[in-house]
């Protein structure tokens, strides 16, 4: 049976979920700038399978950054640690998802659908994943974004796992100094 973490980047991959907002840039200008957290790169090693990501990224619905900038950072990750592929959804709406491999370094994928909500907390990124053979058993997020930012009291992680019915871990419930 199939065993496949999904792993939120922001506050979760990259940055200690503590104080992500406190001591982290609000937008990495270049990808080697991501601090991945150690925590969450060992967990990710001792897994059967290849983890995914699934990461909303605001900054490029905001106009803050580009997807280019995006894909860019997910790939650095990917050399870096096991991930098969990276999904991400830039639109405000939720409507439109891109993904990437470690072994794509053409254009991106991507798919629009106005009927899924790709956004999290909606299901439309982890059911794109099973679609693709990379469906996930558990996600492994953070429960309110980043503290002192605009997220707060958000948990869109663990309701993602809610609604697309996988078991879902807060970053700080693996992490040694949480």
């Amino acid at each position: 049976m199939n065993k496949r973490i999904a792993v939120d980047r922001d506050g979760c991959l990259i940055g200690q979920p503590w104080d992500f907002a406190a001591n982290h840039p609000r937008f990495i200008k270049m990808p080697s700038d991501q601090e991945i957290n150690q925590d969450v790169a060992a967990f990710l090693f001792a897994q059967e399978e290849p983890a995914i990501i699934i990461s909303n990224q605001a900054g490029v619905a905001w106009g803050y950054k580009g997807e280019a900038a995006v894909i860019a950072e997910m790939r650095w990750l990917m050399r870096r640690l096991p991930i098969a592929r990276a999904y991400f959804c830039p639109a405000k709406f939720g409507e439109r998802a891109i993904w990437v491999s470690p072994t794509d370094w053409g254009e991106a994928n991507q798919i629009t659908h106005p009927g899924v909500d790709f956004r999290k907390p909606g299901p439309g990124m982890p059911l794109l994943a099973r679609e693709q053979g990379y469906g996930p058993t558990h996600y492994l997020g953070d429960m309110s974004g980043w503290k002192g930012g605009g997220y707060n009291g958000r948990d869109s992680d663990r309701r993602m796992a809610l609604n697309y019915g996988i078991r879902f871990t807060d970053v700080r419930q693996i992490c040694k100094a949480a």
